[in-house]
């Protein structure tokens, strides 16, 4: 096969050459002639046909780039998170890890939410740790790189406004959908490091974020914060659930306490999402009781005072199971 290939390229080869030596006596006929018949301009027609004739040799033509997914198998882009520390709702007590490792929604203040950013490959956790012999405690260290292209002026202003500060960082892998975190409001990750590059070789942003810890990633199962929650009708006894929005205040009531005992707005296709619902009672604070569509861990009625929060996870278009309360 490797000398059938060579007899084949040797050909196509000596066909081209054989072309191209056409093309040429082609042009210095027509350059002999032009000379012949207009002596007055025979070195114009000399010059011309001879930069025609080097013109079809080497004609040049457009070169796009490529998309990384026909050079490189694992340029998989994912969407991480960084959520900013002073950003947390730190009058709530940030939600702990529970026995299954997951997380809910992490409190924001009122018009801060969470910013994705798609990053240009997978990014890389590295958890390590040691203990020296006779030492007291153990120590840990995670590691959160990831890499964003281009050179944007957000990702300078990123840079500038945020090294040095402290995260909490969830990370979104694209083929699973699964939703990861490390960090929390008390021991943050910190963006420690970035490397920013614009030459031949690339044009990138490598982020950098580290946490001494021995505390592995855990999983989030709460809403990603893009907007302020809504706010449940007061006296409402029914929580109506609208498209796109994870969190609910639930207001003081206007005369005497209220117990919410339905649900509005879930479908099937809701199955698995989690529904925050913030209290903000003070005289007449609303009741979630357990029963109807709500089943709540122990039976335990649920009071939305200021500053509590209930975690509901939908079963199905008629029951939401809690998840945590705090």
């Amino acid at each position: 096969m490797k000398y059938v290939n060579r007899k084949a390229a040797a050909r196509r080869h000596m066909l081209l050459s054989r072309f191209l030596m056409i093309i040429g006596f082609v042009f210095i006929a027509l350059t002999v002639y032009g000379a012949v018949s207009e002596p007055d301009n025979a070195l114009y027609n000399i010059l011309i046909g001879s930069g025609t004739g080097t013109y079809a040799m080497c004609a040049m033509v457009s070169i796009n780039d490529v998309p990384d997914r026909e050079v490189a198998g694992s340029a998989i882009g994912d969407k991480i998170y960084p959520i900013p520390v002073q950003d947390i709702d730190d009058s709530v007590p940030f939600p702990t890890v529970n026995a299954n490792r997951e997380v809910t929604t992490i409190p924001m203040l009122p018009g801060k939410f969470m910013h994705a950013f798609d990053t240009h490959s997978v990014p890389t956790f590295l958890s390590s740790g040691t203990k020296d012999a006779g030492a007291i405690v153990a120590n840990g260290t995670n590691t959160f790189t990831a890499v964003m292209g281009g050179t944007r002026d957000e990702l300078k202003n990123f840079v500038e406004d945020y090294f040095g500060l402290k995260f909490v960082i969830i990370f979104k892998h694209c083929e699973s959908g699964n939703m990861y975190g490390i960090g929390n409001a008390c021991k943050g990750v910190v963006f420690s490091g970035y490397e920013y590059k614009d030459d031949a070789d690339g044009q990138y942003l490598t982020m950098t974020f580290t946490q001494i810890t021995i505390q592995l990633p855990w999983t989030y199962i709460g809403a990603i914060v893009q907007q302020n929650p809504a706010t449940n009708a007061a006296d409402s006894t029914t929580l109506a659930v609208v498209a796109g929005n994870n969190r609910y205040i639930i207001p003081d009531g206007t005369a005497a306490t209220y117990a919410i005992n339905a649900v509005s707005g879930i479908t099937a296709a809701d199955v698995g999402r989690v529904i925050t619902l913030i209290g903000d009672g003070e005289t007449y604070a609303a009741t979630v009781p357990d029963g109807g569509p709500f089943l709540l861990v122990d039976g335990a009625t649920w009071t939305a005072s200021k500053g509590s929060q209930l975690n509901l996870k939908v079963f199905d278009a008629n029951t939401l199971i809690e998840v945590n309360r705090i």
